[in-house]
This record gives C-alpha cells, structure tokens and sequence, in this order.
C-alpha cells in the first residue's frame, strides 16, 4: 500500500502524545491531532500488506486511547480504517459507490454456563419463547432500544437487562442551489421537523418539513432578498412562525400558516440582521431584533392583540447583535446578545415586570453567536463564543449566580454559531462549529460532565447550526454544509 494522500480526522484530546518520538514525518501545526497523525504515518509508512497496516493501526491506537480521547478516521482513498473507543474497522472503497454505515458491535455475556441469550431490538420484552437467540456480535447502526434475558432448564430467568444505544446519523436535505445559509430548526407534538433557511442563491425564505412522512421543501417568500437570519418556532396548535429579515428594505418580516396558508408581513422597517422567535403558553409570538439604524437592540409582541415594538436597550454604542430569545413558564421573556461596542454578552429580561439588562460576561471579547435556554426551574442557560479564547463558553444562573465556564478547550478554534437546548432532565445540549477541523460539534452533560463529540466531518461543516430535542429526548441539529452548500441534517433518533 502506497503512502500517497493520506487523510486524518480525530476527535478527542491526547496532549501527551507529543512525547512520542516521531520518524519521517512532521507537523505543520502544534495540535495533538497533527502530531498523531505523523505518529501513525511513522508506523505504517513502509508496511506493504493491509493486515499488516490494520494490526499496526490498531496496536497503536489501543496505546494512545489509555492516555485520552482517541477517536479517529484514516484513509489512503482506498481503505477508510475507523477507530473508537477500543474497536478498529476498515471499509474499502471501489465502485459503484454507496453510502457506508459504521456499525457498533454488542457482544452479550451470562455467568451461568450452558445459558441460552435472547434479545429483542423493537421495543419488546424477550422471554424464554420469545427475541431472537443470541449467537454472537450484534450490529448497531442507528438507535434502538436493546433487551436480553437469559434463561436455562432448572434455572431461574435472569431480568430483563435494556440498553439505549443512541447512534448519529446525518443527510443531506436540500442542495437544489446555494443553500441553507441561516437554518433554524423546531419540532411538533408529533416529532415532526420543520427547518427554515435562505435560499442564497434565489434570495429566498424557505421551509423543509418531514411532517408527511418524507422531506418536502417549499419557498415561502421570493419578494425581494429576503430569508436571511431566520428563526422558527411551533406553537401549541402545530402552526409555524418564522422571523427573518428582507435585506432588500431592510426590514423585520414574519410568516405563519396559521390561517391555512402561508401569510407573510412587514413588522418594523428598521431591521436588516439578527432576530429570534418564540411563543409562550398563550401562543402569542414574540420576537428580539437587532435595529439596524440606530444600532439598538428591539423587541416586539402581539400579545395584546397587535404588534407592539419597542427598543429595549439603546445604550450609546452599538448594541442587539447576535440576539437570542426565550419565553419561561411564567411567559417571561429572555433575551441574551451581543454588545458590539464594548465586546460583551448581555442579558435582559422583564421577569419582574420591566426590562431589566445586566452585562454577565466582560471577560475579553465575549459574546458573540449566543443562544438561550430556559430550565424547567426557569433558570437561564447561554452558549457562546468567546473570540479571545476562541473557544465554546456557558453560563447560566441555575446556581443564584451566574456562572460561566469553557466547555470544549480543544486547541482547536471552536464555538462560533452555537445553539443550545435543554432535556426534560434539564441536561445541557450544544451544537456549534469547529473552525479549526471545519467540523459539525456537539457537548452535553448528560453524564454528569461534559463531552464533546464531532458529529459531522465530511467537507466543510456545521456552519448556521441549529439544535432541537423531542419528546423523547432525541437530538436534532440543521446545519449548513458549505463544501456542498446544501442544507444538512443530524440526530440521534431511531
């Protein structure tokens, strides 16, 4: 096998393997990843066989992932050799071409000698006469719930054991032209996805859904340039509402089907960039804004009946950027942004009657791609970039004090077009971009702690990211791949 045109991705951080001797190869850069992937170069470069380059491979790899996370992909454009956790896999690829699927492997074990292994993967208990018998490995390519029991003549049945294995996958929605710049995305009662996003080549507001049981996409407004920085919510009724911008009159527009069909207006004439919607438990819609005249950032209602706008915060400089909205069980509204004068994420809320605004993080530049959240406790979540650092940052008030911290402090640039969502456990959901890898990335703390993980590193993505979760608790994340400039689409669901 050739050394020619090697590729390498990997997740994970292992700082320590900078203390490896390297051979022939060198890095350009300082990551960990860099100097990994002329650590393995080192080792395969004069293997001929690829027994011999997939034992090598995975000796090695076994080595490194005992001192961090090392979860990688490396390929010569014939063989793609896959490594996580403690598991190498290779595929090859030759024509014709088909999309290839990494699978988990389960293995299942009984103490009790002799026992016979059942196990069910749709949702069923197995039993003694029922669930397939278990024979060996089992491939895992998409979520499932799996359950096994064990059973033996003379012998008590062992309980149900069940294991969610939650498995990401990712599509390709819309690549009709250049699109998806700006994607927000919001799920129904029913599970059903719904995603807005800008046409940028047609200069269009457009709309995709699964609602029918496949992806159906539509353009909702071609007036002028419009379509930019939408947003999108649900109310409880299942009728869509969408904030976005008509660049062409700078102005503040949005459309609902809440009549029956798509009906869209002009709410302010001063607003070219920047807005975010949501809906309280009256289903009346509200909507924060960057006023692009007077550089404040506006709110605006029809909660009483008609539009209200109002500036609520012009303090002198240049303030409203990258806003993001949230309504809380009291239909309080939370608004977090970026004050572009003096670089810092601010905060405003009217939960105690009137508008009340607080810097929360001055710590650099702070502040910019944020997003909002509300706990079932009514306490604030924020993701956000901090372009001093360059990485992914959280705060949140959940503690009477807000706290921030650095969620992901990879050596990579990571963080910007962040989105946040919070789980009926109140666990912490972030998506965002990795600019260094040019990668889609995902943090939770579901587990106690947080964890990163590239969800997507296929061409250049994860750009105008956009996160949601069900009623199930499953993750969904639109996303903008700019390699393809086509709208992209992950999630954990089965």
């Amino acid at each position: 096998m050739e050394l020619f045109y090697w590729s390498f991705a990997h997740n994970g951080t292992v700082t320590v393997i900078k203390s490896f001797p390297l051979n022939s190869f060198k890095p350009e850069g300082h990551t960990d990843s860099e100097y990994a992937f002329c650590y393995l170069l080192g080792k395969i470069a004069k293997l001929e066989s690829l027994s011999e380059i997939y034992y090598t491979l995975k000796s090695e790899a076994l080595a490194i992932s005992k001192l961090g996370s090392f979860n990688f992909l490396i390929s010569d454009g014939t063989y793609l050799f896959a490594f996580g956790h403690t598991s190498l896999y290779y595929v090859q690829r030759k024509a014709p071409f088909q999309d290839v699927t990494l699978k988990d492997k389960v293995t299942i074990s009984t103490t009790t000698p002799g026992a016979t292994i059942r196990y069910t993967i749709d949702g069923s208990n197995p039993s003694s006469s029922h669930g397939t018998i278990y024979s060996g490995p089992i491939n895992i390519s998409s979520t499932v719930t799996l359950k096994a029991m064990a059973y033996k003549s003379g012998f008590i049945d062992s309980p149900i054991n069940s294991v969610l294995y939650k498995i990401w996958r990712t599509f390709s929605l819309d690549s009709s032209s250049n699109i998806s710049q700006s994607t927000s995305i919001a799920i129904d009662r029913n599970n059903k996805i719904h995603i807005c996003y800008f046409d940028s080549t047609n200069r269009d507001l457009k709309y995709g859904t699964n609602a029918s049981g496949t992806w159906n996409y539509q353009t909702l407004d071609s007036n002028n340039d419009v379509g930019n920085f939408c947003d999108i919510t649900i109310d409880s009724y299942g009728y869509i509402h969408i904030s976005y911008i008509d660049m062409t009159n700078k102005c503040l527009k949005y459309i609902t089907n809440k009549t029956g069909n798509w009906v869209p207006e002009i709410l302010d004439s001063s607003c070219n960039n920047y807005t975010s919607i949501a809906v309280d438990s009256n289903n009346k819609v509200h909507i924060s804004y960057y006023d692009s005249s007077d550089y404040n950032l506006k709110y605006i209602t029809n909660s009483n009946g008609s539009w209200e706008p109002q500036t609520i915060d012009n303090d002198p400089g240049d303030v409203g950027w990258h806003n993001s909205i949230a309504i809380d069980s009291n239909n309080k509204v939370h608004i977090s942004y970026y004050d572009s004068s003096n670089s810092n994420l601010k905060y405003i809320t009217n939960s105690n009657g009137s508008w009340v605004t607080q810097t929360i993080d001055n710590a650099g530049d702070v502040g910019q791609y944020n997003s909002i959240a509300i706990d079932s406790n009514n306490k604030v979540h924020i993701s956000y970039y901090d372009n001093t650092s360059k990485k992914l940052k959280y705060i949140s008030n959940s503690t009477g004090s807000w706290i921030s911290q650095t969620v992901d402090d990879s050596e990579n640039i990571v963080g910007q077009y962040t989105s946040i969502a919070i789980d009926s456990n109140n666990r912490i959901h972030i998506a965002y971009y990795d600019d260094s890898s040019i990668d889609l990335k995902y943090v939770a703390n579901e587990s106690g702690s947080w964890s990163t993980h590239a969800l997507d590193s296929i061409g250049n993505v994860g750009f105008f990211v956009s996160i949601s979760i069900d009623n199930n608790g499953y993750i969904h994340i639109s996303y903008y791949d700019q390699t393809n400039h086509a709208l992209k689409y992950a999630t954990n669901a089965p």
